[in-house]
């Protein structure tokens, strides 16, 4: 269309206006303004000052005595800036429970907890256990004889038939013709017994460690799910009773009455 209007500007004899480019003794200024960047930047501009218009006229409008909920919760600092309150109640939470609680959302929390327990039931059948026992829990291991003599000369290397260096673990304790047979990999000789040791407080150690964050992750899933039940709660007449405080290794104990159906 804009072609046609050009062509008939031609055949009329009427002179097309262009807008000038920057004169060359102004070229350090930039890009002259066009007329279409001039109407894009007053028409920000108005808006701006519309905007500003409309939220000074609801401030001299407010109510200085209307009340809501959240300005309880919040606070405005000396450079105007507005903050939330902390709850008191995060003191009594571990490192842990403060990071998933901040994320409020039950369904991740459930999902981390599944990957723990996942994670230990793979560790515990590496470890050929079905229930678990920390390295450090003692055990006692009584073997009774005849007499007195015979517990001086009881060799428990002997009667184990073992290695010296196996005599002190509690659990697969190999037999001499099982560290003689070459197939076993990794118990073949002194120095391998002692590196599959090695690697088996390791498996240990972080499995304690998991078992332990997965105990946490159930202090958290089991707050998240209290939240979840108050709030549903709070639109019902009859609000629950609490029992018990909140604590780091569970969560507040809450009483609801019972309210018949009709």
């Amino acid at each position: 269309m804009s072609s046609l209007v050009s062509i008939s500007k031609k055949l009329s004899g009427q002179r097309t206006h262009r807008e000038r480019a920057q004169p060359g003794s102004r070229a350090h200024l930039g890009v002259l303004e066009k007329k279409k960047d001039y109407k894009r930047r007053a028409r920000d501009y108005q808006l701006k000052q519309a905007t500003l218009k409309n939220l000074r006229k609801h401030a001299s409008d407010r109510n200085k005595d209307e009340y809501h909920h959240h300005m309880i919760n919040s606070e405005v600092r000396s450079d105007g800036r507005h903050f939330e309150k902390k709850n008191v109640t995060q003191k009594e939470q571990t490192e842990v429970q403060k990071k998933l609680d901040d994320l409020r959302n039950l369904d991740y929390v459930k999902h981390k907890l599944n990957e723990e327990k996942k994670k230990i039931a793979s560790l515990k059948s590496e470890l050929h256990f079905s229930d678990f026992a920390t390295p450090a829990s003692s055990g006692t291991h009584t073997i009774f004889v005849d007499d007195e003599e015979e517990a001086k000369k009881f060799d428990p290397v002997k009667y184990f038939n073992t290695s010296s260096s196996l005599i002190g673990r509690t659990a697969n304790r190999l037999k001499k013709e099982d560290l003689a047979n070459k197939k076993i990999i990794g118990a073949t000789n002194k120095d391998s017994v002692k590196a599959a040791e090695k690697e088996r407080k390791k498996r240990y150690s972080e499995l304690a460690k998991r078992i332990e964050r997965a105990k946490e992750l159930e202090v958290v899933t089991s707050k998240l799910e209290l939240k979840k039940a108050l709030v549903a709660s709070s639109r019902s007449e009859l609000k629950p009773k609490k029992v018990r405080k909140e604590k780091k290794t569970r969560a507040a104990v809450y009483q609801w009455t019972y309210e018949r159906k009709k």
